[in-house]
């Protein structure tokens, strides 16, 4: 747009959802784009496989959060991982590591290292001083 002086040009002001066009107008970005480049274009964001395009352009995240898993691929719910486990990466099942003689297992489904001369209880929650016995 020009403006009354005749010598400056001043873009318009879109709304939020629009992008400037060559003319000095605004048009308004089709559904699941969203502008983009400063608001010359309207685009869409890429979306990962666990991510939803919504109307607006941009994706929604479909994934649970740590330490929550989905039962079953149709299953719009989040469940949470027992004690001592936690999710796998696509956050599809619990899952925990199967510890040594001499590690605990942590709330997280991890194991780690009991200190020297101590080993794992039988439930292998808490790590126990090693008795030594004879010669």
């Amino acid at each position: 747009m020009v403006t009354g002086d005749g010598h400056n040009c001043r873009m318009p002001y879109c709304k939020k959802h629009e992008i400037f066009l060559p003319d000095g107008s605004c048009r308004g970005c089709p559904e699941y784009t969203k502008p983009t480049h400063h608001g010359f274009y309207c685009r869409a964001d890429h979306c990962h496989s666990y991510e939803e395009l919504q109307k607006d352009g941009s994706c929604l995240s479909t994934r649970c959060p740590p330490n929550f898993v989905k039962w079953h691929p149709s299953d719009d719910h989040c469940h949470s991982c027992p004690e001592y486990t936690r999710s796998n990466n696509e956050r599809t099942e619990c899952m925990k590591d199967v510890c040594a003689f001499n590690q605990v297992k942590t709330m997280d489904g991890r194991c780690i290292s009991c200190k020297p001369y101590y080993h794992a209880s039988a439930n292998q929650l808490s790590c126990k001083k090693t008795k030594c016995t004879g010669n």
